[in-house]
C-alpha cells in the first residue's frame, strides 16, 4: 500500500482561549498556521471524555467561515454570594477556516454550560447544553431601539438593556446604557428575537422581558414602560463595627439581581428592587460563602445598618413592647390602619396591623402590639392608599416595658378618574415608594392617596401602549387625574380578511381589530398580514403618519401573496454537491485505520474507520483538511486536483512515519 507523504501540522493551542486561576494550558505555537490542526467533532456532545471542545462558525446566507468570532463558555450553576451570575469560564476564537476550539477541563467543570458566539456585525448566537454543537451559523440579525420609562412615563437615564440567549444568569451577549431621556440602541440581535431582555435602572424595578414580547411603536421602536423599583441605603459592619467591604447585598427580583457589593466604608447602594422582595447579604468570610442572610425588616429610602459576623445577622432580643393605638378624630378606634416601626439608629423594625375587633385575649380593636428591640423608634404609617393617614410618631423602647403610640387619623384625599377608560384596561397608580394595579372592570380601585406628594396613573389599553397622566392637587379633598387616550390611527382592511397582524419586522406592533379596521398608536413603514376565507396568506406594507387618528388605505397594488408552508424547507439543500467528481480517502494512523474526522468542500465528515467516500463535486482544486478525533495535534492538510467523471483515491498517514 502505498502513502501519500504530506506536511504535518500539530498545534496543541492555536486560539488564545483564557484560562481559569489555576489550570495551565500548553504554549501556543511560535509558527501559527491558518489551520491549527484542529476540526470540531459532529459527535462531540456524545464524548463525555472528551480532551478537546470544537466549533465552526459561519456565515447563515454564504456559508463562509467567521474569523475571530468569540466562542464564550459560561456555567449554569453559579455560587449565589457572586456579586454578577455570569461568571466566564472560557474563551476561545475562530480562526481563518471559522474553528474555535478549547480544552474541555471536565475535571472543572462537567455540568451544563451556556455556550454563546459573538461575532462583529453578527446576532449573537446561544446554547443552553453540557456539549456545544460543532457547527454555529450565525446571521446579520436586526437592532432594537426603545425607550425604557418609569411610572411617572419619564424616561430613565442611564437604564442598563442587556439581550440574554437564555437564562437570566447568563452571560449578556449585547448591552446597551440608555440616554437622557431612556432611549436605547441594542443589537444586532437574532432577527427571530429569542430570549430576553433584563432592564434596570432608576425608579423601576429590574426585570426580565421576553425579548419578543414588547410590542413596537413603528420605526424600530419598543416600549418598555415598567413597574416601580425601590432604593436601598445601607452600611455593614462586623461586631466589633468595623465597616465590612466587599459585602454582596442583593434581591431577588430575578436570580440575575439586582445586586450590590460595600465599599471600603462598608456603605451599599441598592436600587431597582422590586416591592415586597426584600433584601440578603453575602458575607465576604468563608464561613458565610454559601449561607444566605436575610433580612426582611429594612425599609426603602431609610438607611439602614446590619451587623454581620462570620454566622450570619446579628440580630439584639425583641425585649420591648410598643402599642400602638389608633383612632379618628372623634375617638373612635381606627382598625386595619397599618404601620412601622423604624429604628433611628438601624432603620430597622417591625411593622404591623391593627385589630379589626376586640379579642378574648384583651387585645381591642384599633390598636396592635409589636414587640422591638430597645431603642429610639419612629411609627410611621406603612400604607400610603389607606383611607386615613397619621403623622409620625416618636417613642423610645425599653428592656421589659410597654410603650404607648397614640396617633390620631385624618382622612386623605380621594381619587377621581375623569375620562373614558376601556374596559379591560390595565391601570396602575404611583406615588413615591409605592405603587398599586388594577384591572378595569375586575379589581377593586383604591380610593384614596396621599395629599402632598407626586403622583401618577398609568393606563395600558389592549393592544396599546402605556399612556400616563399626572394627578392634580388636592381640591375640596379630591385628587383628579384627567384620562384623555389619543384617538388610534386605523387601517381600513379587505372584507374578508381574518388574523391579522401588524408587523415591524418580525416584532408585533401594537394594534387591535375594530370592526372593518385595525387600529394601531404604531408610526412609520409596517407590514399588515392577514388570510382571508380560504385561509390565504396576504401581506402589504402600510405607511402611518406622525399625526394621531385618521384612515390609511391599502394599496392594492402592492399587496403580495404569501407562499405557503410546505414544512419541508431545509437550510442543508442548498449545500447539496450535484458535480460529476467522486473523492476516495483512506486515513491510517501508524499504519491502522485512524479515527478521523475531514474537512472538505466546506463541510466536515466524520471517518471513523479511516474510509470516506464523497462525490458530487465540480473538477477542480478541492483543499482536504484531516486531523484524528479528541486531538490537538496531528493534523494535515493538501489539495487535490479533481477530473470530471473520475474518482481521485488517497491514502493518507496521520503519524507522519
Amino acid at each position: 500500500m502505498k502513502c501519500v507523504r504530506v506536511v504535518l501540522i500539530g498545534f496543541a493551542i492555536g486560539v488564545g482561549a483564557w484560562v481559569p486561576q489555576g489550570l495551565t494550558q500548553a504554549d501556543p505555537p511560535a509558527d501559527v498556521r491558518p489551520w491549527s490542526g484542529v476540526l470540531p467533532d459532529p459527535d462531540q456532545a456524545d464524548h463525555e471524555e472528551s480532551r478537546w471542545l470544537s466549533v465552526r462558525v459561519l456565515d447563515q446566507r454564504t456559508r463562509t467561515p467567521i474569523v475571530g468570532a468569540r466562542w464564550v463558555r459560561t456555567p449554569e450553576w453559579i455560587a449565589p454570594h457572586r456579586l454578577h451570575h455570569d461568571v466566564v469560564m472560557e474563551v476561545a476564537r475562530t480562526g481563518p477556516d471559522g474553528i474555535a476550539f478549547m480544552p474541555t477541563r471536565s475535571r472543572a467543570w462537567k455540568h451544563d454550560c451556556h455556550w454563546l458566539v459573538l461575532a462583529e456585525g453578527y446576532a449573537p448566537s446561544y446554547e443552553y447544553a453540557t456539549r456545544p454543537e460543532p457547527e454555529v451559523l450565525l446571521e446579520r440579525g436586526v437592532v432594537v431601539s426603545g425607550r425604557v420609562l418609569d411610572p411617572f412615563g419619564r424616561g430613565v437615564s442611564g437604564a442598563l438593556v442587556e439581550y440574554l440567549g437564555g437564562c437570566s444568569h447568563g452571560t449578556a451577549a449585547a448591552r446597551a446604557v440608555a440616554d437622557d431621556g431612556g432611549r436605547f440602541t441594542l443589537g444586532p440581535v437574532p432577527s427571530s428575537l429569542p430570549g430576553q431582555l433584563w432592564v434596570a435602572g432608576r425608579r423601576i424595578a429590574a426585570d426580565l422581558l421576553a425579548l419578543d414580547r414588547p410590542a413596537s411603536a413603528g420605526r424600530d421602536c419598543v416600549q418598555l414602560a415598567m413597574d416601580l423599583g425601590l432604593a436601598y441605603r445601607g452600611t455593614v459592619v462586623d461586631p466589633l463595627e468595623r465597616p465590612l467591604a466587599g459585602v454582596v447585598v442583593r434581591a431577588w427580583n430575578e436570580q440575575r439581581g439586582p445586586t450590590a457589593m460595600t465599599d471600603a466604608n462598608g456603605r451599599f447602594a441598592l436600587d431597582s428592587v422590586e416591592p415586597g422582595a426584600g433584601i440578603v447579604v453575602f458575607g465576604p468570610g468563608a464561613l458565610l460563602d454559601e449561607v444566605p442572610c436575610d433580612v426582611d425588616d429594612t425599609f426603602p429610602a431609610t438607611p439602614t445598618r446590619i451587623v454581620l459576623s462570620g454566622l450570619g445577622v446579628m440580630e439584639r432580643e425583641a425585649t420591648g413592647r410598643v402599642r400602638f393605638r389608633a383612632r379618628m378624630a372623634d375617638g373612635a378606634p381606627a382598625t386595619g390602619v397599618s404601620f412601622r416601626l423604624v429604628g433611628e439608629k438601624t432603620g430597622r423594625g417591625p411593622s404591623g396591623m391593627t385589630a379589626e375587633r376586640d379579642e378574648p385575649d384583651g387585645s381591642k380593636a384599633g390598636e396592635a402590639v409589636e414587640e422591638a428591640v430597645p431603642g429610639s423608634y419612629r411609627v410611621e404609617p406603612d400604607d400610603p392608599f389607606s383611607p386615613v393617614t397619621f403623622d409620625p410618631i416618636s417613642v423610645v423602647v425599653r428592656a421589659g416595658a410597654e410603650v404607648v403610640a397614640e396617633a390620631r387619623m385624618r382622612a386623605q384625599p380621594r381619587l377621581a378618574i375623569r375620562g373614558a377608560i376601556p374596559a379591560s384596561a390595565d391601570l396602575q397608580l404611583t406615588v413615591p415608594g409605592a405603587s398599586t394595579s388594577a384591572v378595569v372592570g375586575e379589581d377593586a380601585w383604591p380610593e384614596h392617596l396621599p395629599a402632598a406628594c407626586e403622583a401618577a396613573l398609568r393606563v395600558v389599553p389592549k393592544g396599546r401602549p402605556a399612556f400616563f397622566f399626572s394627578v392634580g392637587v388636592v381640591r375640596d379633598g379630591i385628587r383628579t387625574a384627567t384620562v384623555s387616550l389619543p384617538p388610534p390611527r386605523r387601517i381600513r382592511l379587505p372584507g374578508d380578511a381574518q388574523d391579522v397582524e401588524l408587523l415591524d419586522g418580525q416584532r408585533e406592533a401594537f394594534g387591535y381589530r375594530d370592526g372593518a379596521f385595525f387600529a394601531t398608536d404604531a408610526v412609520g413603514r409596517l407590514t399588515l398580514r392577514w388570510q382571508d376565507k380560504t385561509r390565504r396568506g396576504y401581506e402589504a406594507p402600510v405607511e402611518l403618519p406622525d399625526t394621531v387618528g385618521g384612515v390609511v388605505q391599502i394599496d392594492t397594488a402592492l399587496v403580495r401573496s404569501l407562499p405557503e408552508d410546505d414544512g419541508d424547507s431545509d437550510e442543508g439543500e442548498r449545500s447539496t454537491r450535484t458535480g460529476p467528481c467522486a473523492l476516495r480517502l483512506r486515513i491510517f494512523e501508524a499504519g491502522e485505520p485512524a479515527d478521523a474526522l475531514v474537512l472538505v468542500g466546506g463541510k466536515i465528515h466524520t471517518a471513523p474507520a479511516g474510509m470516506l467516500d464523497l462525490r458530487g463535486f465540480d473538477p477542480g482544486r478541492v483543499r482536504v483538511v484531516v486531523a484524528p478525533r479528541d486531538r490537538a495535534e496531528g493534523g494535515l492538510e493538501l489539495y487535490l486536483v479533481l477530473k470530471p467523471d473520475r474518482r481521485v483515491t488517497r491514502d493518507l498517514e496521520l503519524s507522519g512515519e
